[in-house]
C-alpha cells in the first residue's frame, strides 16, 4: 500500500521520508517556511531531500532551528541549494543536535568560508557514514581542516570531495585524517587540482594510508 501523501506544493511525505514530488521541482522560501512549521509533528522522519531548492538564509535558519526535533533523522540532502556562509552556519547548529545522522549530502554549495565549514563539519555526529561535499569551493586550507575532522568519523564509509581545488598540500593533509577513517570504502577525489606526477605520488600515499 502506498502511504505517500502530498505534504505541501512540490513536497511529499511517505511515512519516514520528506522529499520533492518530482526531481525537477524547485522549492522556494514559501514551501520551506511551511515545512519548518510541520516538523514539530514529524518525529519519525528519517530522511529529508530538498536538493536543488532556492532557500534564503532567514528561512534556512528557521528550518535548522526545527531540524533537531527530528531525533530519528538519518539522511539530509541539501545538494545544490545555493548555500553560502550564513546557511552553512545555520546547518552546523542543527547538526549538533542530530545524533543519529548517517548521510550528509551538500554537493554544489559554497563552503569557501573556512570557519563556517569547520564549524559545520565539526558538528556532525560520529554516527556519520556518508559525506558528499563535492563542488563546494574548497581549497588546500580546507584540506588541513579535514585532517583534524576526519578522524572523528570512525564509521565513515563514503567520502566524496571531487571538483574542489585542494591541490597537493591540501590533499596530503586530508589523507592523514582519512587514514584514521577505518571503514572507508568509497573515496571520490576527481578534479581536485592534481598533475599526473602529483597524482601518482598521492595515489601511493593513499594506498599506504588505507592498508
Amino acid at each position: 500500500m502506498d502511504n505517500t501523501v502530498k505534504l505541501l506544493p512540490g513536497l511529499i511525505s511517505n511515512k519516514m521520508v520528506i522529499e520533492k514530488s518530482k526531481e525537477n521541482v524547485i522549492l522556494g522560501d514559501e514551501e520551506v517556511q511551511e515545512l519548518a512549521k510541520y516538523i514539530s509533528c514529524m518525529g519519525d522522519i528519517e530522511k529529508i531531500n530538498l536538493s536543488y531548492s532556492n532557500i534564503s538564509s532567514g528561512v534556512m535558519k528557521n528550518l535548522c532551528m526545527n531540524l533537531p526535533i527530528l531525533q530519528e533523522l538519518r539522511e539530509i540532502n541539501f545538494s545544490h541549494c545555493y548555500f553560502g556562509r550564513k546557511e552553512i552556519v545555520s546547518l552546523g547548529k542543527a547538526l549538533n543536535g542530530l545524533i543519529k545522522l548517517e548521510v550528509l549530502k551538500l554537493e554544489g554549495n559554497d563552503m569557501s568560508d573556512k570557519k563556517a565549514f569547520k564549524g559545520m563539519l565539526g558538528s556532525v555526529s560520529n554516527t556519520i557514514q556518508e559525506i558528499d561535499i563535492s563542488s563546494c569551493g574548497l581549497t588546500e586550507n580546507h584540506g588541513k581542516e579535514l585532517k583534524e575532522l576526519l578522524p572523528n568519523y570512525k564509521r565513515l564509509m563514503s567520502f566524496k570531495i571531487g571538483k574542489n581545488l585542494l591541490k597537493e598540500e591540501g590533499i596530503l593533509s586530508m589523507l592523514v585524517g582519512i587514514s584514521e577513517a577505518t571503514k572507508l570504502k568509497i573515496f571520490h577525489m576527481n578534479e581536485v587540482g592534481m598533475t599526473i606526477a602529483i597524482g601518482k605520488k598521492i595515489s601511493n600515499r593513499l594506498v599506504a594510508s588505507l592498508n
